[in-house]
């Protein structure tokens, strides 16, 4: 299966600012790029690695070809709300040739 095999399901579109790293006047992002995704709606609670507790957004599915930019700390907007990737994770299944595709998680 081929990464094009999902192309029916990237029925939404976000805005994403690449996370370049702090810089003399703070964080620095790239010009804003759109990408093609699914949305998996819904919010839910978690609690990040240093145990603090956030309120985000299901999952965003995106090609796997979007992983660089869907860094974690970017900045996104999705249905006009501006966002931040907590996490991305990457599922490339290599040989076994499943749907290869990018999960990230939203505050």
């Amino acid at each position: 299966m081929s990464a094009d095999d999902l192309d029916e399901f990237w029925v939404h579109t976000i805005t994403v600012e690449t996370f370049l790293g702090e810089g003399g006047n703070g964080p620095a992002y790239a010009d804003p790029v759109d990408v093609p995704c699914f949305i998996d709606g819904g919010v839910k609670v978690t609690r990040t690695a240093t145990g603090e507790q956030l309120v985000v957004n299901a999952p965003v599915y995106a090609p796997l070809k979007h992983a660089a930019t869907l860094a974690a700390e970017s900045r996104v907007t999705v249905r006009g709300r501006t966002a931040r990737i907590l996490a991305a994770t990457v599922y490339d299944s290599g040989d076994l040739d499943l749907p290869d595709h990018v999960q990230v998680t939203l505050t």
